[in-house]
């Protein structure tokens, strides 16, 4: 067996190894792993600068609702854009009696749902509570305004009124 046929058996079994193939036929290291790292170390760098981003964009969550009640009947009512107002008032649907949104209440707000309706403690045909949840709609003033009424007696004046002078801030 020749010097030569040993050398290139040395350099067959050597090819196979993985640090190998990082070498040149001339024994230089190849560029391969040093690109990668770059580029493992460039996609860190732009994870790291993006990621925060999404953070920015995340909504804050809706302020809690304002609720109201007649006691607050005639006051002022400030409300964000995304802000619900939650109006909980005395009732006993068992005489007849039922709430219902005035005709010339405002455009500034809007009933989210039909009314729900809380029965109280105490004996059977006990009042409760009626909750009213609105919406706003827009920007702006006006009046909400609640009465209290039979709605068979369309004609007849309400036994009850609340109204709330309601401004929706932007």
């Amino acid at each position: 067996m020749s010097a030569e046929s040993a050398t290139r058996r040395r350099r067959a079994r050597s090819s196979s190894s993985p640090a190998a193939s990082c070498r040149s036929s001339r024994g230089e290291r190849s560029n391969v792993s040093h690109d990668l790292g770059r580029w493992a170390r460039l996609l860190i760098a732009v994870t790291v600068a993006v990621l925060p981003l999404g953070a920015c964009t995340k909504k804050a969550p809706p302020p809690a609702p304002l609720s109201v009640t007649d006691a607050n009947s005639g006051s002022s009512v400030a409300l964000a854009r995304n802000q619900q107002l939650v109006v909980r008032l005395p009732s006993n649907p068992t005489t007849g009696y039922r709430w219902s949104l005035a005709q010339q209440s405002t455009a500034v707000l809007e009933p989210e749902g039909a009314p729900t309706y809380e029965k109280g403690a105490g004996d059977a045909g006990a009042g409760g509570t009626e909750t009213w949840r609105f919406a706003p709609t827009q920007a702006g003033e006006g009046t909400l305004r609640l009465e209290y009424r039979r709605l068979w007696e369309a004609d007849a004046a309400p036994a009850r009124v609340v109204s709330y002078k309601v401004t929706v801030r932007e």
